[in-house]
């Protein structure tokens, strides 16, 4: 059976997203007073705070997707920013709307597609273009110990336990 198809779209999939986010957070980064205000606007807690780090994590785990390395928890902390732009600001903006027409505009708003690809790519994982394929076959040398990070028991199988 041909892999090779689904590799591939597991690569552009996680590389085009992470992009995306790579992007939007140098932005983000280089103009972090008006993304403070935004965030200010939307009534997101701490946002001194809550808006640089949201930036930072988008930056750092977008380049995470875009190599493939620890992409589980870079697409799930990506989820969890998406989660609360939705929250924030698309709910928010859909009030007082039809119940049809809340839905429409809600499933059609991009961090609500956002975060099911983002769901996607960390259940189906970062597949074989990947850093994280490389790790998951390295026997890593650890204190004189061989530890393959594939094996599920972690460091404590290194040392026997």
């Amino acid at each position: 059976m041909r892999r090779w198809p689904v590799e591939l779209w597991k690569m552009l999939a996680r590389a085009s997203i992470g992009y995306m986010f790579v992007s939007g957070a140098v932005g983000k980064i280089a103009d972090l007073g008006r993304f403070r205000d935004d965030f200010a606007a939307w009534g997101a807690p701490l946002p001194s705070i809550s808006a640089p780090v949201t930036a930072w994590v988008e930056l750092i785990a977008g380049v995470m997707l875009i190599v493939g390395l620890l992409t589980g928890m870079a697409a799930l902390a990506l989820s969890a920013i998406m989660a609360g732009a939705i929250w924030l600001s698309v709910v928010p903006g859909l009030a007082g709307q039809s119940t049809a027409e809340f839905f429409s505009n809600f499933f059609y708003s991009p961090e609500w597609l956002l975060l099911l690809v983002l769901g996607a790519v960390a259940w189906v994982g970062a597949g074989t273009l990947s850093c994280d394929n490389r790790l998951r076959h390295a026997n890593l040398l650890v204190a004189g110990h061989k530890w393959n990070l594939a094996d599920p028991r972690g460091l404590s199988s290194a040392f026997g336990a």
